[in-house]
């Protein structure tokens, strides 16, 4: 798995939350608006599944926006998780160097010690 299919996962998976506890609906209301079932809803919270356009559409419609404002609010998610993970990304590369360094350092002091 690439970290792009990580972040889009992610980021649908935050939208679905978001979206449905900021319209204050259940999962099973949320259900009967979209007529997409509680299981699958449940799985998109989870981030095991990611939806069809066609349900992509369904679920905007029962979050009562449209699947362009939806879409929408995906970009921002997604962007902010890709930036975050740049980020970690960034910090993993220092403390490898961070590491690397005091490898060297710690070898550099054992040979010293031997000479």
């Amino acid at each position: 798995m690439t970290h792009n299919h990580d972040i889009f996962c992610k980021a649908f998976q935050k939208l679905v939350l978001r979206t449905r506890k900021e319209s204050l609906i259940s999962q099973k209301q949320l259900s009967m608006e979209s007529g997409l079932t509680r299981q699958f809803i449940s799985m998109m919270e989870s981030g095991k599944r990611i939806p069809s356009f066609e349900n992509f559409c369904l679920l905007a419609r029962g979050l009562g926006i449209s699947p362009v404002e939806m879409a929408e609010k995906f970009r921002s998610i997604y962007e902010r998780e890709y930036r975050s993970m740049e980020e970690k990304l960034k910090q993993l590369s220092r403390r490898e160097v961070l590491m690397a360094a005091d490898k060297l350092r710690a070898m550099d002091y054992i040979e010293q010690l031997r000479g």
